[in-house]
């Protein structure tokens, strides 16, 4: 939604990297994709609906995300952009009502990961590059400029009576590190609210399941980061109804200078790329929570990742680190079924 968007040929691979290996589709599956939010999202239905019911889905969850998008995005003129507005100008900003949930949860996992997810990291995110795909850098910003734009932390946020106060100086918010979750979990759940109640709702590789595979449980691969066609999984895990599974990597949204791949994923203390991952994969119910997880031990790397989970509630978690090693936690290494032998730290 907010950065660069990827090729359509690594979207096409990261959404059938996200069914891995699946026999052809049985006759009961219905399916239909929608480009949004940066990505390409992909619906599947595994009940028996007709091809009516499966349009007027398909017409909601378009609406759904659009209206989403609009209230999220930093670039369009929604909600979070007049919060924003009055943000860069050192304000208190008017607090949306639709917003203020989703703020709380933000603070509350801000907080919990000890501010390694920060969606008041906009200015940074703008200042790489990563905001907009209609402006790119082929080289890093100069140390001033990064140190210019960090701000306060979203950690420190406090409202009341419908009015936002971030002290510290001007900021920009930026929500790309947990927005894709919220709404795959706002399109499930309006899936389940029309009678579909066996579904998954693939936002380029990062998803949600709802009931089964009419054949089989939905079966997920894991995106080898060391590999660049974005179809080739390191593992694969069985989800169950209800499960979501969210990747952060940094393959995903990047430019190269001299010899350095410069990713989206930046570290709150460093105002730069984190350098101790290659890729964080999160699973959970709650798929807003999982997405920012996954940001948040891609930034913690493989000393703090185990501890930095057990605070933010997740149990099942997955961290390839900066040499190629595997970190995963006992339940997690449970459930992963390895293509190739991993490499364990």
């Amino acid at each position: 939604m907010i950065g660069r968007l990827l090729p359509i040929a690594a979207l096409l691979g990261a959404l059938l990297l996200g069914l891995w290996l699946r026999p052809a589709p049985s006759p009961q599956m219905q399916s239909f994709s929608l480009f949004t939010l940066g990505t390409l999202v992909e619906v599947r239905i595994a009940d028996p609906v007709s091809a009516e019911e499966v349009a007027a889905a398909q017409a909601e969850l378009t609406a759904l995300f659009a209206d989403f998008q609009t209230r999220w995005s930093p670039l369009l003129d929604g909600d979070l952009a007049a919060v924003n507005r009055a943000l860069a100008l050192g304000q208190d900003a008017p607090l949306p009502p639709a917003l203020e949930a989703d703020f709380a949860l933000a603070r509350q996992l801000c907080q919990q990961s000890q501010g390694r997810f920060d969606p008041a990291l906009g200015q940074l995110v703008a200042l790489w590059g990563f905001e907009s795909e209609e402006d790119p850098r082929s080289s890093p910003p100069a140390e001033e400029e990064i140190a210019a734009a960090q701000g306060p932390s979203w950690c420190s946020a406090t409202w009341q009576e419908n009015r936002l106060q971030l002290p510290g100086g001007p900021v920009r918010l930026n929500f790309g590190g947990m927005a894709k979750g919220r709404s795959v979990g706002l399109a499930l759940d309006a899936l389940r609210q029309r009678g579909i109640h066996n579904a998954i709702v693939n936002a380029g590789g990062d998803l949600q399941v709802a009931g089964q595979h009419p054949l089989r449980p939905w079966h997920i691969g894991v995106r080898d980061p060391n590999h660049p066609d974005p179809q080739r999984a390191i593992a694969a895990i069985d989800l169950h109804d209800g499960e979501s599974l969210f990747s952060s990597g940094d393959y995903e949204r990047w430019f190269e200078a001299d010899g350095v791949r410069y990713h989206h994923l930046l570290d709150p203390a460093t105002g730069r790329p984190a350098r101790r991952s290659r890729s964080a994969t999160v699973l959970h119910t709650d798929p807003a929570l999982a997405d920012a997880a996954a940001t948040a031990l891609f930034v913690a790397g493989p000393e703090q990742a185990e501890s930095v989970a057990k605070a933010l509630g997740v149990q099942h978690w997955m961290l390839m680190d900066a040499s190629g090693q595997t970190h995963s936690s006992a339940s997690m290494a449970a459930r992963l079924q390895w293509i190739d032998a991993p490499s364990e730290g």
